[in-house]
């Protein structure tokens, strides 16, 4: 039988072409599949068909989810359409010789889908575990030894990278690279931590022999544009945005990265035409595109040069204009430190307070307000993917709802059709890990950060807000208050969720997407650890049990039950 593990070329380029969000959701279906629950896979493939409809993992998934509740001949159909999409893929056609198999053996499928109460079959067979012809989602057609491409090991690197750990990133996709070498996808993985630490060149090289290996990867072609466009090579890079789109013409957050490059490179006609695509393409861009037309017929109210309009005509027009909040640091002013806003108010940049996995932050002073906040300019890859977008606003709404002296105010959210931004209040001691960088804290300072932040967490749990991120970075201090911030990744109870979190404070469970309070009292706990530089006494070890069941009922129980020790 084939390692489960082991991709074929098919799935690596499928894959690679989905978001981040959508590959952690694909991944999130294999561990579905491998829990026994086919009833989430399938949900999970039927959802990618729908946004992804030429893509053959979302067919895969269902296929073998429906295999798995011994529906057969339903799971041979999802394959057939699947082929008719993609009829050179490797591993649909591997499923269809299985199935097809297993129809001619009269196979009897007990089980149904709708029936989540009853267990799959014990026929490993469609998840590649045992038997004849067995065939993982990600099915191996290869001849010879396959290379060992994990995606568990690729899954772990992803975290790395959502979490901002780029360099740690790097080290890990590199010792993938060093098994595998031929895996095109880390190479691409590997590229883009490189990009974000401003290692361009290093990037270059990765995302050229990344390409090697799969020349159809049309997110490692957008990604080589912003490169090379990084690099002062603005026609290699126009030639690379325009190959992706090529490649995938349906790609709305391809056609809004070559808007970027054609603004960078003063294409205001290729970058309106370029909006105006992704605007046709998901609605979720047009505010973006109507906003942008208004600022350059205000900023510049001819028309735009004849040769322009005859070549960008059939994807101009004209439309009314929705302002969302307001506009702020503008490339143009970052330099003079000030950022007047549409409506007059006007930001003065005091200083850049660090930068993290979502993005930058900074020190501000709202003149109009005489108010010295923080503002955090969310990465760009985050303001211009939809399903990132639409996330962070949601979760910032949840969290400016929470009112505690624990937590950090959010004040308001910026969405300026570019870019978001959060503005919040300003904590000016620093965090908690750079406490902890200095030296180890006494008993005493510990029981007290333990105590205030376990209120705040007990408060925003009784509201249905999960942190899901708290580690010493997320915690910020002045004097002798502590107050949680950072909820950039909560989530209420029961959601369906992509696995987010810092490897080292994660529960067990979360890894596999699974989202409750004991997930916050896990991390608190860790916290406290790392506060007292030693392992927390024997009481207190219930509160890191793997089950979660198992832990504090509360955050505030675990907080008393730390205060007691000597």
């Amino acid at each position: 039988p084939q390692d489960p593990d082991i991709p074929d070329d098919s799935f690596l380029i499928d894959f690679s072409n989905l978001s981040q969000s959508k590959q952690a959701s694909v991944l999130n279906g294999m561990d579905a599949l491998d829990r026994g629950d086919p009833k989430n896979a399938f949900q999970i493939g039927h959802q990618l068909q729908t946004e992804y409809p030429n893509n053959s993992i979302g067919y895969r998934l269902a296929a073998q989810a429906l295999a798995g509740a011994g529906q057969t001949r339903e799971a041979l159909k999802e394959v057939q359409n699947g082929l008719k999409k993609s009829p050179e893929d490797e591993g649909l056609n591997a499923l269809e010789k299985l199935l097809s198999r297993r129809l001619n053996r009269t196979f009897n499928p007990k089980l149904s889908l709708k029936d989540p109460k009853k267990k799959p079959l014990k026929d490993n067979s469609y998840r590649g575990k045992t038997g004849e012809g067995s065939t993982p989602l990600s099915a191996v057609t290869h001849t010879g030894a396959p290379p060992a491409r994990s995606l568990a090991e690729i899954k772990e690197g992803m975290t790395l990278l959502s979490v901002g750990d780029h360099k740690k990133a790097i080290t890990h996709f590199t010792g993938i690279l060093n098994k595998d070498p031929n895996n095109a996808l880390v190479f691409r993985l590997r590229a883009l931590a490189n990009f974000e630490i401003e290692q361009f060149k290093t990037a270059l090289s990765d995302i050229n022999a990344g390409l090697e290996h799969a020349p159809q990867d049309t997110r490692a072609h957008e990604l080589r544009g912003r490169i090379l466009s990084q690099l002062g090579q603005d026609s290699q890079a126009q030639a690379a945005f325009d190959r992706a789109i090529e490649l995938d013409p349906r790609s709305a957050t391809l056609y809004v990265s070559r808007s970027r490059f054609l603004k960078k490179i003063g294409d205001r006609a290729g970058e309106l035409a370029d909006l105006k695509r992704a605007a046709s393409l998901d609605s979720a861009y047009e505010s973006l595109y109507r906003k942008t037309l208004t600022r350059y017929e205000a900023e510049d109210p001819k028309p735009l040069p004849e040769k322009s309009r005859t070549r960008w005509a059939p994807f101009l027009g004209a439309g009314g204009l929705l302002l969302i909040g307001f506009l702020a640091f503008r490339k143009r002013n970052r330099e003079t430190g000030t950022t007047p806003t549409p409506t007059g108010t006007d930001y003065e940049i005091l200083r850049k307070l660090g930068e993290g996995g979502m993005g930058e932050v900074y020190a501000v002073k709202d003149r109009r307000l005489d108010r010295i906040d923080a503002v955090k300019r969310m990465k760009p890859e985050i303001a211009s993917n939809p399903d990132e977008r639409a996330r962070f606003l949601r979760e910032a709404r949840t969290v400016a709802a929470l009112k505690h002296p624990g937590i950090v105010e959010i004040h308001q959210v910026i969405d300026d059709g570019d870019d978001l931004y959060l503005v919040f209040e300003l904590i000016d001691g620093g965090t908690l890990a750079d406490r902890i960088k200095i030296g180890s804290l006494s008993l005493d300072e510990t029981k007290n950060i333990i105590s205030q932040i376990a209120t705040a967490l007990d408060y925003a749990h009784s509201k249905g807000v999960i942190h899901r991120d708290l580690k010493p970075a997320n915690i910020l201090l002045s004097g002798r208050t502590a107050k949680v911030t950072d909820f950039g990744v909560a989530r209420r109870p029961g959601e369906t969720v992509e696995i987010i979190g810092t490897p080292g404070f994660m529960a067990p469970e979360q890894l596999l997407g699974k989202v409750s309070p004991a997930i916050d009292i896990y991390a608190l706990a860790v916290c406290a650890r790392e506060m007292l530089g030693r392992p927390l006494p024997d009481s207190l070890d219930r509160a890191t049990d793997p089950d979660p069941e198992k832990r504090f009922a509360s955050a505030g129980d675990f907080a008393r039950a730390f205060s007691d020790i000597q």
